[in-house]
């Protein structure tokens, strides 16, 4: 929010004379404006969000991993216990595109070791967690540790079902 005040600060101006007919008519004029500041809004209970869904953008858009690090490493620094598990997948996926498999490794390891402190429940997290750790670990030449998390990974996955038998994952659909 800071940030959209110092580039407006008519709007800042705006908000604090209060006057609600002025505001309206300043975010209707800027549309944009008014969906980054929703977008703040949002992410207020989860500073790392946007960080994460900014690292995404930067990663699928404009297939810059190294850019996208960059923006991990920020969301990172905010200690945010909902996303930050999502950052490391995030990082280590990234640098899987860099061929940098070992920090891959530590990243991915990363993600389930904070999976594992903040959410011990969530069985599908941590199956799909240790089915990328078995890809990074066959790019490192590991094929023991691999099965080893593959293995792990169909038992995460059977708790994952018995957890959540209306699961849209075993209806057999194509979609």
């Amino acid at each position: 929010m800071e940030q959209i005040f110092q580039n407006h600060p008519e709007l800042l101006k705006i908000i604090e004379s209060g006057n609600k007919s002025e505001l309206i008519k300043f975010l209707t004029n800027n549309p944009n404006l008014a969906s980054s500041i929703l977008s703040d809004i949002a992410s207020l209970d989860e500073p790392a969000k946007k960080f994460k869904l900014a690292a995404i953008d930067k990663m699928f858009d404009e297939q810059d991993y190294v850019g996208a690090i960059i923006i991990i490493n920020k969301g990172l620094e905010l200690k945010d216990k909902i996303n930050e598990r999502f950052l490391y997948s995030l990082r280590s996926e990234c640098n899987i595109k860099l061929l940098n498999y070992t920090d891959a490794l530590i990243d991915i390891n990363s993600a389930i070791q904070s999976l594992k402190q903040n959410d011990v429940d969530d069985y599908y997290q941590f199956s799909k967690f240790l089915k990328d750790r078995s890809e990074i670990k066959k790019l490192l030449n590991d094929p023991l540790g691999a099965n080893q998390d593959i293995l792990l990974s169909k038992e995460y996955e059977k708790k994952d079902i018995e957890n959540n038998p209306e699961s849209d994952e075993d209806d057999d659909l194509p979609f």
